[in-house]
């Protein structure tokens, strides 16, 4: 009779642990961006580099991605080299990394989104994404996953 509690209770404190798993999943996949898309011009200085020279902020956001802050100069160069290519280039550069950061946070989308907030917007969605990453800032390179005030 003791086997059969004991066999009782672990079934139910291990469905319980999926279940909070599951739970906890769901909540994390279904998180939003911190951050609107037009919030940009509430950070003037970030959001003129973000529309006059977007391939720091871009290359920014791709080292913050890719766990090294300190090593955006080869991605800003290769969006710029993108961009000067094809008008295209940028967008699909930055569908590719609004994807990216989307995974990395834990932000439901999909690719469809995301090509047509680079298309629409690219400055815009460049910085929402730099926010949200926390790497933002003129002076210095990003902080991954922190967020910069």
């Amino acid at each position: 009779q003791r086997r059969v509690h004991g066999d009782i209770l672990s079934v139910y404190f291990f469905s319980l642990q999926a279940l909070t798993q599951r739970q906890v999943q769901q909540q994390i996949m279904s998180a939003q961006y911190q951050y609107d898309l037009l919030s940009c011009f509430g950070d003037c200085p970030q959001c003129l580099l973000s529309f006059y020279v977007p391939c720091v902020p871009w290359g920014r956001n791709y080292a913050a991605v890719k766990g090294q802050p300190d090593e955006w100069v080869v991605p800003c160069a290769g969006f710029c080299l993108l961009s000067s290519l094809t008008g295209l280039g940028a967008v699909a550069a930055q569908t590719y990394l609004r994807g990216e950061v989307r995974k990395l946070k834990g932000i439901e989308g999909d690719l469809v989104k995301d090509l047509l907030v680079a298309c629409c917007c690219t400055p815009c969605s460049i910085q929402q994404d730099a926010r949200e990453l926390g790497a933002v800032g003129c002076n210095a390179p990003p902080q991954s996953g922190k967020m910069m005030e």
